[in-house]
């Protein structure tokens, strides 16, 4: 009996072991092949895709350019005995074709945009901007003046630029960050890639 399990054992070690390939998705730079972000089962992915939905959780599976993704939602729900706390998970499938743009990269944390520079200060410039133009035009034709009058147009012309500057610097950041712009997403099916033996 010895002997046998013995046998068996070595027999098993000897054994080719097989692993499970699964499918992933990469993030190549546009015209290279430098890798920036490989995706798998169990990563997290954010983004979102072209109909403005957010993309946050994890990935459970990648089947035929499709990724699927459990995110979870924290709500206050209300019940007959006052509000409580409530988790919502749900697994939802999204095709690869249909995501706009990967949050990844040193700009991004926890799929958000960080820093001052990058999130709020293009809209602070569009609002600001936008907001003295407009109240500038309001006061003029309130009080019956000229523009011509009090030395408005610098500070017009100043304004419209800080807005323009704003507008601008969202629009470039939109299409940088956009699949297709910087970079592209690859679809990468299991066991089609050749590793030497």
């Amino acid at each position: 009996m010895r002997i046998l399990l013995y046998f068996s054992f070595l027999l098993f070690l000897d054994a080719s072991v097989v692993a499970q390939t699964t499918d992933i998705v990469q993030i190549r730079k546009k015209n290279s092949t430098k890798v920036l972000k490989s995706y798998f089962p169990t990563a997290f992915i954010a983004g979102s895709t072209y109909d403005g939905f957010q993309i946050s959780g994890i990935i459970k599976a990648i089947h035929g350019d499709t990724l699927y993704i459990a995110q979870q939602e924290t709500k206050l729900m209300r019940t007959e005995f006052g509000s409580v706390v409530d988790t919502m998970f749900y697994t939802v499938g999204i095709p690869l074709v249909n995501i706009e743009r990967f949050y990844f990269g040193s700009r991004y944390e926890n799929g958000k945009s960080k820093g001052f520079a990058q999130a709020t200060l293009p809209n602070i410039m569009v609002v600001a901007g936008t907001a003295y133009v407009g109240l500038e035009l309001f006061n003029t034709l309130y009080r019956r003046e000229s523009l011509n009058e009090h030395n408005k147009w610098p500070s017009l012309i100043g304004a419209s630029t800080a807005a323009l500057t704003g507008y601008l610097w969202k629009k470039i950041a939109r299409k940088r960050d956009r699949v297709g712009g910087r970079y592209v997403a690859v679809y990468i099916k299991a066991g089609s890639i050749k590793t030497p033996s």
